[in-house]
Formats: C-alpha cells, structure tokens, sequence
C-alpha cells in the first residue's frame, strides 16, 4: 500500500464511500415504501414520520409514486458511482503493478553480476511477470476488503436503526462463524505459498525447454521433454485448483452459516 498514490487512494474510498451510503439509504427507503403498501399509519412506522416529515420540508409530496422514483434516482446514482469506483479501481491497480514492476526491472539492473548469475533467470522471469501480477491481485482483493467493510457499516448503521437487539445478536453469531472458518482461512494462506513455487516451477521448466529444444531435436528425446513438462503443468494445475476449491469451500459455507443464522433469526 505504501507504492499507491495517497491521492488516488482517497479518490478511491470516497466513491466507496459514496456508493455504501446510497445502498444503505436505498435499503431504508424500502422499509417505508413497504410498510405504505402494507396500509401503516405513521404512528404506527416512525421510519414513515421521520421520512414524510423531510419530504414535506423540502415541497415533495409523500406518496408511494414519489417513494418509487427517489428509490429509482439512488439507485441510477449509486450505479453510476459504482462504473466510476471500478475504472478507478482498475487504474489505480494497473498503475500500480506497472510501477512495481519497473521498480524490480530497475533494481535487477541494479545488482551485481555475481548475485544474478547464481540465480535463475526464470525466477527473475517469474518476479517480473506473474509474481508482480498477484502483488496486483492483491491490492485488487485488498482494496474490494475496505470496500466491504465500508459497505459493512452502511449496513449495521441501518440494521442498528431497525432493530438494534438483532444487530448485536447477528454481530456476535456472525463473528462465531468467522472464527470457525480459521482454517480454512490458514489454508488458503498455504496454498498460496504452495502456488508460488509451482508457478516458479513452471517458468523454470518454460525457460529450460526452450533453451534445449534445439538439443532435444538433435538427440532424439522430444518426448522425455514433454513428458515432464506435462507432469510440471499437471502440479500447477493442481495447486489452483485446490486453491480454488477453498475459496469456493469457503465461501459455500459462510452461505450456509448465514442461511442457518437468518433461519435461526426468524424462528
């Protein structure tokens, strides 16, 4: 985080900002709308006293037909904010890995001959082109978690509003299956390491065949070339796909927790 422009970043979080409080505004103004549809009396809805006495304030008149329409407006607004967060989002990581990289091209420049000889050339291929990648990836993932958070406490904000015993009771059973899900969490952190080194290897074995195919040709043994680098394309393979898996994993069953708990809360 310390190579992203603080400028950009602020940019960033302020349009997160933005669209968080128009989607919690929006969920609110659902609340009113249905309670007018369902025949509640303002006495009966403070959410429906508070938001027809604003709008009578401001010369708008209360109906469900002016209801609807300022829910439309929010939400073209909120989707119009979101199409500028993620172009900026896009930029921002772009930016970043092009900045990065240049930073590592610059540094293996840099360096003594000795200390790039006694390396492979691959590794520093890899550096460059997939390992600065994922740094990329993660500032992505990173900055979608401050956005999460962000769009979080919109939520709480207005679930707190709503009712909040529930908010606290959801609160504490939501951080109970956060904690168990801790391995899976530990997990993923393993298979990432696990996923470094076969794409290492795989550059490795990339750059290797290439140099030798002309030396593979004259000797006849194209396949044992083949062979292995199918069985290094095989454990590559196999390391994202288990990646993969727990990620979905993870998500299935915080789904499942979530749905268990939202039952739980209706019963």
């Amino acid at each position: 985080m310390r190579q992203v422009p603080a400028s950009q970043v602020i940019l960033l979080l302020f349009l997160m900002l933005l669209t968080s409080m128009s989607e919690g505004i929006g969920i609110l103004l659902l609340v009113p709308i249905l309670g007018i549809i369902q025949g509640e009396s303002e006495i009966e809805n403070p959410l429906l006293q508070y938001l027809f006495q604003g709008m009578q304030n401001l010369g708008i008149s209360p109906s469900i037909g002016t209801l609807l329409i300022l829910f439309l407006i929010l939400i073209g607004f909120r989707n119009l904010v979101n199409y500028i967060q993620n172009r900026q989002a896009a930029l921002l990581e772009y930016t970043t890995v092009d900045q990065l990289r240049s930073r590592c091209f610059s540094s293996l420049l840099k360096t003594e001959w000795r200390w790039i000889t006694a390396g492979k050339k691959s590794d520093h291929a890899n550096l460059l082109l997939t390992d600065v990648s994922r740094v990329g990836q993660g500032l992505h993932y990173g900055l979608r978690l401050i956005a999460t958070l962000i769009t979080t406490l919109a939520y709480l904000a207005v679930s707190f509003v709503l009712s909040w015993k529930l908010t606290l009771l959801a609160l504490a059973s939501g951080g109970l299956v956060f904690l168990l899900l801790a391995g899976q969490r530990r997990k993923a952190h393993q298979l990432g390491e696990s996923l470094s080194t076969a794409n290492q290897d795989m550059q490795s074995t990339v750059s290797e065949s290439l140099s030798g195919i002309k030396l593979a040709k004259i000797l006849g043994n194209e396949n044992r070339h083949l062979v292995f680098f199918r069985d290094v394309t095989d454990r590559l393979r196999y390391q994202q796909l288990a990646f993969i898996n727990n990620i979905s994993l993870s998500y299935a069953l915080i789904g499942l927790g979530g749905a268990a708990l939202l039952a739980g809360y209706l019963y």
